[in-house]
């Protein structure tokens, strides 16, 4: 977000509006029984507000609005945005995950 804003890029922040797969505790290196977050707030967290920046429901991103997409790294996206950390190399997308991916390369000049 850094860089994209310093080079003068406009961009929105989206995620999923659902419960996260479990929190971890990272003092006992395991997850947390006790607790339950929405990935949309965890998100706006780790966004740092971003100035006035709103977090937006990935379910309402609309591809023809934007000329690209980013999926930041870390371990959340193969616990929430896919079945990866249970299902392995046979896991399946985030539903609006796999909409939003397929509807960019299908916009693509480049085509899929």
């Amino acid at each position: 977000m850094y860089h994209l804003s310093r080079y003068g890029a406009r961009f929105q922040i989206f995620a999923p509006n659902q419960q996260q797969m479990h929190v971890m505790d990272h003092m006992k290196m395991q997850p947390s029984s006790s607790d339950n977050r929405n990935m949309m707030m965890e998100s706006a967290r780790f966004s740092h507000g971003q100035g006035m920046m709103q977090m937006n429901d990935l379910s309402k991103l609309d591809v023809s609005s934007f000329d690209a997409v980013i999926f930041p790294g870390g371990h959340g996206i193969v616990k929430n945005l896919s079945t990866f950390s249970k299902d392995g190399k046979d896991c399946k997308l985030n539903n609006d995950v796999e909409r939003i991916m397929k509807d960019f390369a299908l916009a693509s000049p480049l085509g899929i």
